[in-house]
């Protein structure tokens, strides 16, 4: 049974083969970096419904139902009320990590030229435009909820991709997308020490993708370290407060790095980063000594508010805020301290902070995803590993697994890239080039199809059109009036002229297609298409 026939709420229950999750006996970081992987999809695709929803909203929206399987365990299993009926729909952080990972399959290295011509080329695709169903401020092109700045840099490109378009901000964009960086850094080929050297340069290079300031990139190195780690298998059994420790440590080497580079220097010496982040743990040690995990919440969001105030000038509206000292820090640490709750509890409790929600609920997704590949393995015989499987399997749902739209496409996508990473592959070189060269656009289009096929009224709000247009009228009076003027042979006309509305013409059906011909041509009607191919 195919993921579009099922509803949200049946699909509890169902499974379907994912080779991206079936091949994980082949390499121990294998399962691990899967579970990052969809970690991260799954956060992004689950928290979007909520954003910048206020905590009552919330709430409501929030379904809580047992599965079948889990009665004698009691898990309940959580996901929002108001969605597509066709399921989790990712978005803009996906997205962007989609076109880090297609440019390490095709580059076998991150290339700024080449992930900034995806996201041109994917910011001109205004589908819901082309089919009628325009959507407001939530749409840029083909990306789903991008930020203000991000349209700003991309819109600036020039021909060819290779200017500087990063803008003086700290937002949290460069750790959304941080993960494929900490899978990459794994490389089979690469030394621990080189493996450090590879996370570092990719962080930065993602980061100045769009950022100037370091506290947006320093953030980001953070989590993709610790993300790392956990998907290398270590610092799995260190207590919470002794790991924020750590992570606290690793953060002012990176810093101390980063001083290195003279554009970086000024800021990186400061080491305005590490320090808040010490700030938060000096709070975090005056608890009682056996504090809650909530207790530890609470003081770490109260903690990064107040520390974020004395940060930055401008306003910061709560813990997820797009600021990454605030929301980048807030995903570190839930993460750290609910680790080993259930994954889609411990996304629950993240998105119920409110805020940017699917941005933290996709970075919390990818770390506690590598945490749980391998949170069950206390060594690496094969029982074992088969047994962290089955827990983790548990754990991390398959009925959500199977609920991002296009999954099907994505994680054969993703298990290339771990594949790659690991030294799996057994594909050609030029195989890979030629199945993923392209593929966001691909992806994209094809996510894009499946909402389209939608009802308007069906949609979640994101996708709602308020107006939705006839384009078969509205293009079949403008061929009209060409054709009143067209002095050429209808086969002429339709070679000549009909391309110029290819896109729109590409969204509509065979029916459409019928009335649209029969509104151009009613004097010579013959049927077919003219030798017209949409494709």
């Amino acid at each position: 049974m195919s993921n579009s026939t099922l509803s949200f709420e049946n699909q509890i229950d169902q499974r379907q083969d994912i080779p991206l999750l079936e091949q994980a006996n082949s390499h121990p970081m294998y399962y691990s970096m899967a579970l990052t992987a969809i970690g991260a999809t799954i956060g992004d695709a689950l928290g979007s419904p909520f954003e910048n929803k206020t905590k009552s909203e919330i709430q409501s929206m929030w379904l809580m139902k047992k599965s079948n399987h889990t009665a004698s365990t009691g898990t309940h299993y959580v996901f929002p009320k108001q969605l597509c009926h066709s399921g989790l729909i990712y978005t803009d952080d996906t997205q962007m990590s989609i076109s880090l990972i297609e440019s390490y399959l095709i580059n076998h290295h991150l290339d700024p030229i080449y992930i900034k011509t995806l996201w041109q080329a994917l910011s001109k695709k205004d589908w819901f435009t082309w089919a009628g169903c325009p959507l407001s401020q939530y749409q840029f092109g083909g990306f789903r909820g991008t930020g203000r700045n991000f349209r700003e840099s991309v819109n600036s490109l020039n021909e060819e991709c290779d200017n500087d378009i990063s803008q003086k901000t700290a937002g949290n964009g460069v750790a959304m997308r941080s993960w494929p960086c900490a899978i990459a850094a794994c490389h089979v080929s690469l030394s621990p020490i080189e493996q450090i050297e590879r996370l570092r340069q990719d962080v930065v290079m993602n980061g100045e993708l769009t950022h100037k300031d370091i506290l947006g990139i320093v953030p980001a190195y953070s989590v993709a370290w610790l993300t790392y780690q956990w998907i290398q298998g270590k610092l799995l059994h260190i207590e919470t407060l002794d790991l924020i420790r750590v992570v606290i440590e690793e953060t002012k080497q990176f810093e101390v790095w980063l001083s290195k580079f003279s554009k970086y220097e000024q800021q990186a010496k400061k080491r305005i980063y590490s320090t808040a982040l010490e700030a938060i743990l000096s709070f975090l040690k005056k608890t009682s000594s056996t504090p809650s995990k909530q207790e530890l919440i609470d003081i770490s969001l109260k903690s990064i508010v107040d520390i974020c105030e004395m940060t930055t000038s401008q306003t910061v509206r709560g813990p997820h805020d797009g600021f990454a000292v605030a929301s980048v820090t807030s995903a570190l640490l839930h993460s750290i301290i609910l680790r080993n709750e259930d994954f889609l509890i411990c996304l629950k409790r993240v998105i119920d902070v409110g805020g940017d929600t699917d941005t933290v609920a996709s970075m919390v997704g990818a770390m506690v995803g590598a945490y749980k590949g391998w949170s069950f393995t206390s060594n690496r015989n094969e029982s074992s590993l088969q047994l962290s499987q089955q827990n983790s399997q548990k754990q991390f749902s398959y009925f959500v697994v199977q609920q991002v739209v296009g999954f099907e496409h994505l994680y054969e996508f993703y298990r290339h890239f771990i594949e790659w990473t690991l030294g799996m592959s057994h594909q050609d070189t030029n195989k890979i080039k030629k199945d993923y060269c392209g593929f966001l656009l691909q992806q994209e289009k094809h996510v894009t199809s499946v909402l389209l096929n939608l009802e308007n009224s069906k949609r979640t709000p994101h996708y709602r059109a308020t107006i939705v247009n006839d384009m078969v009228s509205k293009i079949g009076n403008s061929l009209m009036r060409e054709r009143s003027k067209f002095h050429g042979s209808d086969e002429e006309f339709v070679k000549m002229v009909i391309p110029k509305y290819s896109n729109e013409i590409e969204w509509m059906n065979d029916w459409d297609l019928k009335k649209l011909y029969g509104m151009v041509f009613k004097k010579n009607q013959r049927g077919g298409t003219y030798g017209y191919d949409r494709r």
